[in-house]
C-alpha cells in the first residue's frame, strides 16, 4: 500500500486527536506524585478521555483472543518495560520512573504517545526513596497547609486597623490581580499543563499573606498598612478568586 495523501480536513482530524492525547498525559504527568496509585493516574486519564468526547485505543483491546486490556492508559514503574496494567495496590513513590503510555480514536484517526515521569524532583535525581509513613505525612502536609494559611491570616487580620491610602490600594491590585497573572504568564512560558497552570493561578489568587506580614514587619513596613492590604485583599477576593477560579475552569 502507498502513501495515503491527507487533506487539510484530515489533517486537522489528526491533529485533534493527537492535541486530546497530548492534553491526557499533561493532566497524567502532573499527578505523577508521591502518594499517588497507578489506578488513580488511570481514572485521571478516563476523566480527561470524557472531556474530549473521544475513544480509548487501549481499554478492551484483545488481539487473537487474548484477555481483553481493562484500561485506558499504560503505566509502567520502573523495572516494568511497556504496557504496565493500572493497579490500585501500586502506590508511586519519591525517586520512580514511570513510563506513561496513551491512545485515542477521534472522528476515525487514532494518535497515540508515551512519556517517562520521574515521581518528585530533587529527591529524584538523588536516587533517595522516602518510606511510606514519611510520604503519607508529607502529603497530608501539604493538603492542609493552604488551610492552616488562612486561618493564621484570619487570626493576623482580626487585629489590624483598617486604612485605606495610595499603597494599600496598589498593594491590593498587585496581590489579587497582577500576581495571578504574572503566575499564568510564567506556567504558559514554561510550557506548563493546563492542570499546573490552573493550580498556580489560584494559589496566586488565594489572598493569604501571614509570611508576607512577618517579613514587612522586619522590614520596618507599616503592620496597619499591610493588615489593611490582607483586609482589603480578602474582601476582593471574593470576586478575583471567582472570576480565577471561572476562567481556569475553560482550561485544557
Amino acid at each position: 500500500m502507498g502513501i495515503v495523501l491527507k487533506s487539510e480536513r484530515e489533517l486537522a482530524k489528526m491533529r485533534e486527536a493527537g492535541l486530546i492525547v497530548r492534553a491526557v498525559l499533561d493532566a497524567v504527568e502532573a499527578a505523577c506524585v508521591p502518594g499517588v496509585t497507578t489506578a488513580e493516574l488511570n481514572a485521571i486519564a478516563e476523566r480527561e478521555l470524557r472531556r474530549a468526547k473521544a475513544t480509548s485505543a487501549f481499554l478492551g483491546y484483545a488481539p487473537g483472543g487474548a484477555t481483553p486490556y481493562p484500561a485506558v492508559l499504560c503505566t509502567s514503574v520502573n523495572a516494568v518495560v511497556v504496557h504496565g496494567i493500572p493497579d490500585r495496590r501500586q502506590v508511586l513513590r519519591e525517586g520512580d520512573l514511570v513510563g506513561i503510555d496513551f491512545a485515542c480514536y477521534k472522528d476515525g484517526y487514532c494518535a497515540d504517545a508515551a512519556r517517562t515521569v520521574a515521581v518528585g524532583v530533587v529527591l529524584a535525581f538523588l536516587g533517595i526513596h522516602l518510606n511510606e509513613v514519611v510520604n503519607h505525612a508529607l502529603n497530608l502536609i501539604g493538603a492542609t497547609a493552604a488551610g492552616l494559611a488562612c486561618f493564621v491570616t484570619g487570626l493576623v487580620l482580626s487585629a489590624q486597623p483598617l486604612r485605606l491610602d495610595a499603597n494599600v490600594g496598589v498593594a491590593v491590585l498587585m496581590k489579587n490581580i497582577f500576581l495571578p497573572l504574572v503566575a499564568c504568564a510564567i506556567a504558559l512560558v514554561l510550557g506548563m499543563s493546563g492542570e499546573i497552570v490552573r493550580e498556580a493561578i489560584l494559589l496566586a489568587a488565594v489572598p493569604t499573606g501571614f509570611f508576607g506580614m512577618l517579613f514587612g514587619l522586619h522590614y520596618g513596613v507599616r503592620s496597619k498598612a499591610i493588615g489593611s492590604t490582607l483586609t482589603l485583599s480578602s474582601l476582593l477576593s471574593v470576586i478575583t478568586l471567582s472570576a480565577a477560579i471561572l476562567l481556569t475552569s475553560q482550561m485544557k
